[in-house]
């Protein structure tokens, strides 16, 4: 079974590119769990000696109960019994569905690769990353029109500051085997190469019919709570831009905030740390079914 985690920056297209792959036969994926910040504590003793949160409210509980048994209801102390717990649900949920794969995709599990790592050894991550202005205008715009689904609104500053640290934690991970990088812009531009690009990495056959349905797998995927998501059930593959709503005050916070901090630049760090540039053709045949 392939364990993948779709992980990145909010408002970076995860939701786009996770209804993508879902689309593919071998691959099942589900609405986020939040799973890992649900049950690692923020103690850095009680994380290292794996003593897991308590208590714990997440999605997963909702999507969990409807899946397990009233036997395998059980008190849980330690991070491990519920990662593990965690993965022999999304294993029978994807052998159920005659899947060899799934996608998990909570974009903050970027901070939990370390903990995903330790009790997940063979998981898989991908790393979607987009232009950081439209990210940081994105996720600004979302929380002032959501707030209560987003915890509070957040500044323009404060969103610039979360792409900037969520691009450098990915950065990290630049040539670990285990951990693959998408780029937002070359997946609007060239969806099918990017996307057979992609499967060829996961071990995955490409498939010609992905595109077309990832507007009905999204439907699956997207809670009613959700509103902000709407743009990644429509037919046509595109991103929510909402540059052109900003002041020349905003402007000139996104040029200062995202000065050094360029597509052209952080795909130039992973090439030369790979030789390779994530999304470009690595000359590897591709199998349509």
């Amino acid at each position: 079974m392939k364990r993948i985690f779709l992980v990145g920056c909010p408002r970076s297209g995860t939701t786009v590119l996770q209804s993508i792959l879902a689309s593919h036969s071998a691959v099942v994926s589900f609405p986020e769990t939040h799973f890992f910040p649900s049950v690692v504590p923020r103690n850095r003793i009680l994380r290292r000696l794996g003593i897991a949160r308590w208590p714990i409210f997440t999605r997963w509980h909702a999507f969990r109960s409807t899946r397990a048994s009233a036997r395998e209801r059980r008190l849980r102390i330690r991070i491990r019994d519920h990662v593990q717990d965690f993965v022999r649900v999304l294993d029978q949920e994807a052998a159920a569905q005659r899947a060899t794969a799934w996608l998990e995709k909570t974009p903050r599990h970027l901070h939990f690769i370390d903990v995903i790592h330790r009790y997940i050894p063979d998981a898989i991550f991908l790393h979607l990353i987009r232009d950081g202005a439209e990210v940081a205008t994105s996720l600004h715009r979302t929380t002032l029109e959501h707030p209560g689904e987003w915890r509070g609104s957040r500044s323009l500053k404060r969103c610039i500051r979360r792409w900037t640290e969520d691009v450098a934690r990915s950065m990290q991970y630049r040539g670990v085997p285990s951990h693959h990088f998408v780029f937002f812009d070359e997946l609007l531009s060239s969806p099918t190469v990017t996307v057979a690009d992609i499967c060829g990495q996961l071990g995955l056959e490409y498939e010609a019919d992905m595109l077309e349905r990832r507007a009905d797998t999204a439907r699956s995927l997207i809670l009613p709570s959700e509103r902000w998501k709407q743009q990644s059930m429509e037919a046509r593959l595109s991103a929510s831009n909402r540059l052109g709503d900003l002041s020349d005050r905003e402007r000139r916070t996104l040029a200062e905030g995202l000065e050094g901090h360029s597509l052209a630049e952080i795909k130039r760090a992973l090439r030369d740390e790979s030789g390779v540039v994530p999304g470009e053709r690595t000359g590897a045949p591709l199998t349509a079914r």
